[in-house]
């Protein structure tokens, strides 16, 4: 290395008030890196830097003019991580000295500006990455532009286990998509904590059958932090009613808890959240404690809201009771004392696990109610079971999980096996989808001077289920809208000013299982009745005009092939139906049960 790649590192942790830790395996990542390995696979425990040891190659090269790449583009798998990312590498840039340089965020949605990943440093969602490099996204679906920027770009994929669903589909489509990236020519580097063995063995070997050169860096680093002395096993369901929590609380909470609970179901979260603020209003908890709420289905102002006072939280160490779902197992930095959590797949576990004790020096406690019942509908049975007698033979294990990359990968071989993996393909019956879209990233780089109108895999391009944008208005708000539909057949909404701004904030994300040829289940959220009709409101852009924005508002019959038509092109946004986004004393509580009753 002929940069001093630890001072641009030191610059950057410094500023945010921690020391320099030289870990091991940022050597190794940044000799592979230089080497011109095509694809890194970095597997590292949280709290050691990962996100330094992959940027610093790039951000030097901004400050020393020694470029080897176009851009950097750093790819997670929702919203939330990104927007978070995009805040931690503009400060990273101040740190190193870094002028005149750009970090853009592109995540594929209704807002006035469509950067198409450009930008120095461009932060991303793997959808939004997929969908732009192969033309989804551009006129006529053309593919050079986007392609261009991709092949001459260093590509950092985090966080890649959250990829995961029930039925393995995108983990088995993936190292195709990956493969596409490296014919293109671009460098990438695929890094998790908890790295699920099929999925590490596919990638590679897709590697080999390109010709690719690869480099897997398993970090031995032990990051600094503290120790969890305890992993206490229930064999019952984590209680929500008021009894139930008191006992609970009272074998884990002190005098300044810093607790956190976690559910599989949002609506759990909500009932326990709900218990909670009753019990402190009763005086069984503390005025004193900070009692907060945090799981997908808030607006993302709101979301965001509380990610910013649950950091103001921790830097003040005021006590607090965090009541959150799968939301936290990625990104959240805050030094928990202890956990309560329903059972949740094993790599899902170890990340929940990785919140507690993250300080030097501290000591954490962690209680997992083992009752698989808390997952149906969330988890396939088959891993539930299997990664219950996994944590139920390896308590004193979980708790290393957290922080040693070779026991996290010892726990994770237990349950991934490929019996495990290829019986939830094949009962999910998706050979044929997976076959299809294997079959198209394939093609891609022989067939760069052509436009492609067959549109047909977009639909499962990368995952199965459809993601629903839903726009949160007042219940005075959606009246009018009905009222002019009835009206005249279309309503429309001028957005400028504060409430411009307030657009991205409104919206509320609904994911919908749609397994292939059947039709998907329509939330109840999202309908809404007109004059007897059951009905979702469409809201399409119209007008964009100097910090104003126009938008359409049409009614479609409640029907899944509206429903897919319209979630399939990019920009459409749904109409919430005000009654599902629940408050309770003014306290958000978000889309609690979007498919029943509100």
């Amino acid at each position: 290395m002929t940069v001093d790649y630890w001072d641009y590192v030191g610059r950057i942790v410094e500023a945010r008030g921690h020391k320099l830790q030289k870990y091991g395996f940022f050597k190794d990542v940044w000799r592979a890196i230089e080497d011109g390995v095509n694809l890194v696979v970095l597997k590292a425990p949280t709290g050691c830097g990962k996100t330094e040891a992959v940027s610093v190659p790039f951000i030097a090269g901004l400050v020393e003019k020694e470029q080897r790449w176009a851009s950097l583009i750093y790819v997670l798998p929702t919203r939330s991580l990104a927007h978070s990312m995009r805040k931690r590498l503009a400060s990273s840039l101040i740190a190193a000295g870094v002028r005149n340089s750009t970090v853009t965020l592109d995540y594929g949605e209704l807002i006035i500006v469509k950067p198409y990943l450009e930008g120095d440093i461009t932060v991303t969602t793997y959808d939004t990455l997929f969908y732009t490099a192969y033309g989804f996204r551009t006129y006529g679906h053309h593919v050079l532009l986007p392609i261009g920027k991709v092949a001459l770009s260093l590509v950092i994929m985090d966080e890649v286990q959250l990829l995961q669903d029930t039925t393995w589909f995108t983990m088995k489509v993936l190292p195709w998509h990956i493969g596409c990236l490296l014919d293109l020519g671009a460098q990438v580097v695929v890094m998790t904590a908890t790295m699920p063995p099929p999925l590490e063995e596919e990638l590679l070997s897709r590697c080999e059958e390109l010709g690719h050169s690869y480099k897997v860096v398993n970090s031995a680093d032990l990051p600094s932090r503290g120790r969890i002395k305890e992993v206490c096993i229930k064999d019952e369901n984590l209680p929500a009613s008021r009894e139930g929590l008191c006992q609970v609380l009272k074998e884990v909470i002190n005098e300044k808890p810093r607790l956190l609970i976690v559910t599989n179901k949002v609506s759990k979260a909500v009932a326990i959240y709900r218990q909670l603020i009753a019990l402190r209003r009763e005086g069984h908890l503390s005025k004193e404690v900070n009692v907060l709420l945090l799981h997908s289905r808030l607006r993302r102002a709101e979301r965001e809201h509380r990610e910013g006072l649950l950091e103001k939280v921790g830097q003040r160490d005021e006590p607090l009771v965090l009541v959150a779902t799968q939301v936290i197992e990625a990104g959240l930095d805050y030094d928990f004392r202890a956990l309560i959590t329903e059972l949740s797949p094993i790599d899902s576990l170890i990340q929940r696990v990785g919140r507690v004790a993250r300080r030097q020096g501290t000591e954490g406690l962690v209680v997992i109610f083992t009752d698989e019942g808390a997952s149906r509908g969330v988890y396939p049975d088959e891993l539930m079971k299997i990664s219950r007698k996994v944590v139920e033979r390896n308590r004193e294990l979980i708790a290393r999980a957290a922080y040693e990359v070779s026991i996290s990968s010892q726990l994770l071989g237990q349950v991934y096996t490929h019996e495990l993996v290829n019986h939830l393909i094949e009962r999910a019956r998706i050979e044929r989808v997976v076959r299809k879209i294997r079959e198209f990233a394939e093609k891609i780089s022989t067939q760069l001077a052509h436009a492609r109108l067959n549109t047909a895999v977009r639909q499962h391009l990368l995952r199965l289920g459809l993601e629903v944008k839903c726009y949160v208005l007042s219940q005075g708000e959606v009246k009018q809208i009905l009222k002019e539909l009835l009206d005249t057949g279309e309503a429309t909404l001028s957005l400028s000013g504060e409430r411009l701004m307030k657009l991205r904030g409104n919206i509320v994300s609904l994911s919908i299982a749609r397994m292939p040829g059947a039709p998907p289940e329509i939330p109840a959220a999202v309908v809404h009745e007109l004059k007897g009709r059951r009905v979702i409101i469409v809201l399409e852009v119209i007008g964009k005009d100097r910090g104003r924005l126009a938008l359409r508002a049409r009614a479609y019959d409640a029907m899944p092939d509206k429903l897919v038509r319209y979630l399939t092109s990019e920009g459409p946004l749904l109409l919430l139906n005000p009654s599902y986004y629940e408050e309770e004393n003014g306290v958000e509580l978000g889309v609690v049960r979007p498919w029943g009753s509100p």
